[in-house]
C-alpha cells in the first residue's frame, strides 16, 4: 500500500524553529563581523583623506614664502606667497632675488563645533581624565579671486580636524605634548593632521598624520 510523502504540519513547526535557533545563534558573529568590515573601511577612509591632504598642503607651500602664522591661542592658519609666474632665469640671476607674487593663499582650520570628553563619557586623549575639550572642523585653502573670497575644502566629509582647546594646540594623543596643526621652525613647516570621527554605533575612531614639509626658499 503506497503512502503520500510530504510534510505535515509538526514537521514544519520543528524545521522553522530550527531555522530560528540557528540563525539566532549566528547572527551576533555575522553582526560582529559587518561592524569591524564597517570600522575599518571608515578608519581606511579618514587615513586616506589625511595622506590625500597632506599631499595638497605639500604642493601648496613647498616652494612658498610663509607670509603669516596665526599667533598662539586662535585657530591656526598659514599664509604663503607663491612665486610669480613666467619668471625669465636670466633676471633672476642678474638680481639675485625672489619674483614673489603679491597674491597669497591662506591655509586654515575652520572651526564648526566643540565636543568635550565629559558629555561623550569618553577619554578622547587618552590622558586618563574627562576634563578636555576640543575643536572640529575643516581644514580649507582660502583665496582672494578679484573681489570674491573662495575658500577650497582640503579635507573632506569622511572626518572632521580635531584640536585641543582652548590653545587649539593642547595634547591630542595622551604623551602629554602639545599637537598644534602648524609649526614653523626656520625652512620647515611641521604639519600634525589629527583627524576624529563617531561610527553609527557611537564608537569614536581617530587617525593622525604627521608631515615635515622643507621649505625651498628663505623665509625671511
Amino acid at each position: 500500500m503506497n503512502r503520500e510523502s510530504g510534510l505535515t504540519l509538526v514537521d514544519v513547526v520543528i524545521a522553522t524553529a530550527i531555522v530560528l535557533i540557528i540563525v539566532g545563534v549566528a547572527y551576533p558573529g555575522f553582526k560582529t563581523a559587518n561592524d569591524t568590515i564597517a570600522t575599518s573601511g571608515r578608519q581606511d577612509r579618514m587615513e586616506r583623506q589625511g595622506d590625500r591632504a597632506l599631499r595638497l598642503l605639500t604642493e601648496e607651500v613647498r616652494s612658498g614664502w610663509i607670509t603669516a602664522l596665526t599667533p598662539s591661542g586662535q585657530a591656526p592658519s598659514v599664509t604663503i606667497r607663491s612665486v610669480r609666474g613666467a619668471v625669465n632665469l636670466a633676471d633672476l640671476a642678474a638680481t639675485g632675488t625672489v619674483p614673489w607674487s603679491t597674491d597669497e593663499r591662506t591655509i586654515r582650520f575652520r572651526q564648526v563645533e566643540t565636543i568635550n570628553e565629559m558629555s561623550l563619557e569618553e577619554d578622547v586623549n587618552r590622558d586618563g581624565d574627562w576634563n578636555d575639550t576640543f575643536a572640529l572642523g575643516v581644514l580649507e585653502s582660502v583665496e582672494t579671486v578679484g573681489t570674491e573670497v573662495v575658500a577650497t575644502p582640503i579635507t573632506g566629509s569622511a572626518s572632521q580636524v580635531i584640536l585641543a582647546l582652548p590653545s587649539y594646540a593642547g595634547d591630542l594623543n595622551g604623551d602629554g605634548i602639545g599637537d598644534p596643526l602648524f609649526e614653523v621652525d626656520g625652512r620647515t613647516l611641521d604639519i600634525r593632521l589629527h583627524q576624529i570621527t563617531r561610527t553609527e554605533a557611537g564608537q569614536i575612531l581617530k587617525t593622525a598624520t604627521r608631515s615635515k614639509i622643507h621649505l625651498r626658499n628663505p623665509q625671511e
